[in-house]
């Protein structure tokens, strides 16, 4: 069985255990223990409800770079409909797809 790479990452030196990214959890997948973050990764969805949450930047995305994409010998970008209607009606699908194109992917698909 392989592991999932989670795309949040926990920066226990920056956390306070304020509570407030358990809070913001929709799957619970968070707990406070001993004033440290823990993630139940089984729970956790990636959603990144407790990055906003976090006023103390313990919590970030997991990033990689477009170099990163290189060593990938087809590189497929299927991007969830959440970050369509972030841009706002100005910005049309059609134009997110082509910027992931411009950055490296070859293909970028809409499923919705």
């Amino acid at each position: 069985m392989t592991t999932r790479t989670q795309a949040i990452v926990i920066d226990e030196s920056r956390c306070v255990g304020c509570v407030a990214c358990s809070k913001a959890c929709p799957t619970q997948a968070l707990r406070v223990r001993q004033n440290l973050v823990r993630a139940n990764r089984a729970l956790c969805i990636d959603c990144g409800a407790c990055i906003s949450a976090c006023e103390h930047g313990a919590l970030r995305p997991r990033t990689s770079t477009s170099a990163d994409l290189q060593r990938f010998k087809l590189r497929v970008a299927v991007p969830s409909m959440v970050l369509f209607v972030q841009f706002g009606d100005d910005v049309r699908p059609g134009q997110i797809l082509h910027a992931f194109r411009s950055i490296g992917f070859d293909l970028a698909c809409d499923i919705s």
